[in-house]
């Protein structure tokens, strides 16, 4: 199975922070807000190397976030990452768009500190989650796992990233 290549774009996921302004993030519903908390400038350190993503909302429904990321090899990589969230099916979305061709298409779920993003890998031959894990208003964790045919999950690469600005 070949592996998600865009780096480390999980932190986007998690991507990712810079809360809007205390005022729209208040008129915000509960499931926007975890849209709203990835907005801004963010930092990112993990297993697969590092990178940098720039978060804004467009319109009032969804986050966009450009990536660019370098790997443990020196080679870097650009990404565009679009989440949504559905108050019709109760669910988060993401489409990412790798520079190098790749893309990625997941649903999310959201319980307590935690956002799950899940969804079938590039080549069909298994699936991903990526896992975002809050630490605070200004960090969080991200772990991306993979299945191959149904079988356990396997950490592919994880990571920290941190809010800028």
């Amino acid at each position: 199975m070949r592996r998600l290549a865009l780096g480390a774009v999980p932190c986007t996921l998690a991507i990712l922070l810079l809360s809007a302004s205390p005022t729209l993030a208040q008129e915000r519903s509960a499931e926007l807000r975890w849209l709203d908390y990835m907005v801004g400038e963010w930092t990112d350190t993990g297993s697969g190397g590092s990178g940098t993503s720039m978060c804004k909302w467009v319109g009032d429904s969804f986050v966009q976030c450009e990536n660019v990321d370098t790997n443990t090899s020196g080679n870097t990589r650009s990404s565009l990452v679009v989440m949504g969230y559905s108050a019709e099916e109760e669910v988060y979305s993401i489409n990412i768009f790798g520079g190098d061709g790749h893309t990625f298409t997941g649903t999310g779920t959201a319980q307590d500190d935690t956002l799950t993003w899940l969804g079938a890998s590039p080549d069909g031959s298994g699936k991903v989650r990526i896992i975002n894990v809050l630490e605070s208003q200004a960090a969080m964790t991200w772990t991306m796992e993979g299945s191959v045919k149904g079988g356990e999950w396997q950490v592919w690469a994880e990571g920290r990233t941190t809010r800028v600005r």
